[in-house]
């Protein structure tokens, strides 16, 4: 099934002058309604990317599986050109209060995000790969995802971790685009574009993906070079 879309060298310093810190790049999504830093905020790819996109996902979906191989494609493809916020959205009613009446709920698909945003705030340097992880590894429960972070992340403190209070905020962030974005299209994931444009699902072949992405975004193999 197709997804669908919405339109939505330099001088020397004088003496005792202080050179500034570079500013921190924070992108604007949904018409300037949400924006993100990046550095603070779950992602994949340089923060200096050209093109930035924002995910909505459920590590326990297939769909969502399959659109993270797309993405991984499409940053194989083009390096350097694409980086992905990640804003994991719980498909079970035991934290996600937006869920329409014909989605159900996934097992464990409340925890296994906490643990990931858990991974995030307290080993940044690991969230890639255990992002990669538990989607390539498919872990059935809250207790395969735990060793699947403890391998990874050695010394990880998952009870430490959770207590974090930006998990929670995160997440209820997260179910408020959720519940605007689903009254359009209940299709899961969601990619969303700084244009406004949304992508509700997958595309039935990666290969139709990319070509999509390179036709909007005019990125040709050469950039990615």
């Amino acid at each position: 099934e197709d997804p669908d879309f919405e339109q939505e060298k330099g001088e020397e310093e004088a003496p005792g002058v202080e050179e500034e810190e570079p500013k921190a790049r924070v992108v604007e999504f949904f018409g300037g309604k949400r924006s993100f830093e990046l550095e603070k905020i779950p992602h994949v790819g340089p923060v200096d990317a050209p093109h930035v996109l924002l995910k909505f996902f459920d590590y326990t979906c297939a769909s969502c599986r399959d659109m993270h191989g797309d993405l991984e494609a499409l940053q194989k493809a083009y390096p350097g050109q694409f980086c992905i916020i990640l804003l994991p959205t719980p498909l079970n009613r035991g934290c996600n209060p937006h869920m329409t009446n014909r989605m159900p709920d996934h097992k464990d698909a409340c925890e296994i995000s906490r643990l990931a945003l858990g991974v995030w705030r307290k080993n940044p340097e690991s969230f890639e790969k255990v992002h990669h992880a538990l989607f390539e590894r498919r872990p059935k429960s809250l207790a395969q995802a735990e060793s699947i972070v403890g391998e990874l992340v050695a010394g990880f403190d998952s009870a430490e971790a959770l207590k974090d209070p930006w998990i929670e905020t995160q997440l209820q962030e997260d179910f408020s685009d959720f519940r605007l974005l689903t009254q359009n299209s209940p299709k899961m994931p969601k990619l969303v574009f700084t244009d406004a444009t949304v992508m509700h699902g997958i595309s039935r072949k990666t290969e139709i993906f990319l070509e999509v992405m390179t036709d909007k975004f005019g990125v040709t193999g050469e950039e990615g070079e």
